[in-house]
């Protein structure tokens, strides 16, 4: 079953296809499976749960750095414009923060090294909606200094980035507006080069290499800030705003032309990121505006919903966008809540299939790490209660707290995590 690719209704258990784990996401390195042995569906199946890629397990430590063989390099030029990374807000966090971001969700996509190295400084050079700068495209002691850090082909990278205008990369600027939902230019023969806008040469021939790494960045950078009230964008950059940040953390609506120009640029990059069945599937303005406002409004109505009313919505949410995991997580707590254990571990499963795709919150009003170690623990409690253990693995040789509650090793808890 391709990721991301079930069938309307598809958490009725629907776990297995051929005897392959759903989780193997389509024969991919990107991720593998854990079967818990006691454990079965309703229909006998066994629960298969993603095991986490070690890409996403560096990047929730922390240790972004980790994932690129020169780590220390890239620490080291951070630190050099640390005042002006750190201390500048940009869409949801600071600029430094986002950058990161960045940077992990293209090591966690497994990028090459100049492509993620580019990722962490893609704006420093500004962009072409991005007015803000680090350093200097003209300079060429700016440009030296980044290109020490980070080698002369990530430079490049990130300077064609900051310089071009990406909006006639591949028709963007046509496909991103809701007005028109074009369809992504083809891409230029193979051997020849796109003509581009460039803001200090006039204009310049792009390679189809080099346009598709441009664009690879450009949708992990669109995803690690994609929020409905955007800091730069709404606000630094508009003499009036009209709207006040930061909202109330409404997801953005982008993947209707992420999915496409993903699936564009595909066969012309080194390695496929794994989101929207490995950029092979696409989804409607449509569709993804329906699905987030269906989740939209299980999040602010909860208390007035019933609980089959919240999940009639949660269905519509994962069948009109299978590609997020949020939802998902979010059946999970009302079929938990219904003693639905196993259809709780399901969700989960499902749930932490998409994160680790993503490698990026969809729903921005919690940090990834936090989304994905709540889908985790939840995941653990379904699945002892399932088999008619205590919902935690109580101490029980160990006193209670001063409150009376027993006390639970978090130890304990992380070795049944799937």
């Amino acid at each position: 079953m391709p990721h991301g690719g079930l069938a309307p209704l598809g958490w009725r258990l629907v776990l297995l296809l051929s005897g392959v784990p759903v989780c193997a996401f389509n024969g991919s390195e990107f991720g593998s499976c854990a079967v818990h042995p006691t454990l079965l569906s309703d229909r006998g199946e066994a629960l298969v749960s993603p095991s986490m890629p070690h890409a996403i397990e560096t990047i929730i430590r922390g240790g972004w750095a980790d994932l690129d063989e020169d780590g220390p390099a890239l620490v080291s030029a951070l630190r050099r414009k640390e005042d002006l990374f750190a201390f500048f807000s940009h869409a949801r966090s600071t600029f430094k923060e986002h950058l990161i971001g960045t940077f992990s969700v293209l090591a966690a996509w497994g990028q090459p090294a100049e492509v993620r190295r580019a990722g962490l400084f893609h704006t420093a050079f500004s962009g072409d909606l991005f007015q803000f700068y680090v350093y200097d495209a003209q300079n060429a002691t700016d440009r030296n200094e980044l290109r020490a850090s980070i080698g002369e082909e990530a430079e490049a990278l990130t300077w064609l980035f900051g310089t071009v205008f990406r909006g006639q990369l591949l028709g963007l600027e046509r496909v991103m507006d809701p007005a028109v939902l074009a369809a992504p230019t083809p891409m230029a023969a193979d051997g020849a080069s796109t003509a581009v806008h460039h803001r200090l040469l006039g204009q310049l021939e792009v390679s189809n290499a080099e346009l598709a790494k441009v664009m690879v960045i450009t949708l992990a950078d669109y995803l690690e800030q994609m929020v409905e009230v955007n800091g730069w964008r709404d606000h630094h950059q508009v003499f009036l705003p009209l709207s006040l940040y930061p909202g109330d953390g409404k997801p953005g609506l982008a993947l209707y032309w992420i999915a496409p120009i993903c699936r564009a640029v595909r066969n012309h990059l080194a390695v496929v990121p794994p989101i929207f069945d490995n950029c092979t599937r696409t989804l409607t303005f449509e569709d993804e505006r329906a699905a987030r406002d269906a989740y939209w409004t299980v999040v602010l109505r909860e208390s007035e919903l019933t609980v089959q009313a919240q999940l009639s919505m949660l269905d519509e949410a994962t069948t009109r966008n299978p590609f997020v995991g949020e939802p998902w997580l979010h059946i999970a707590q009302l079929q938990y809540r219904l003693g639905k254990y196993r259809m709780a571990i399901h969700a989960c499963n499902q749930a932490l299939e998409r994160i680790y795709a993503m490698a990026t919150a969809w729903d921005k009003r919690r940090s990834y790490a936090s989304w994905v170690g709540f889908a985790r623990l939840l995941h653990v409690r379904a699945s002892r209660s399932a088999r008619g253990l205590s919902t935690l693995p109580y101490s029980e040789n160990m006193p209670p707290t001063s409150g009376g509650l027993p006390l639970v090793a978090i130890e304990d808890v992380l070795a049944e995590m799937p």
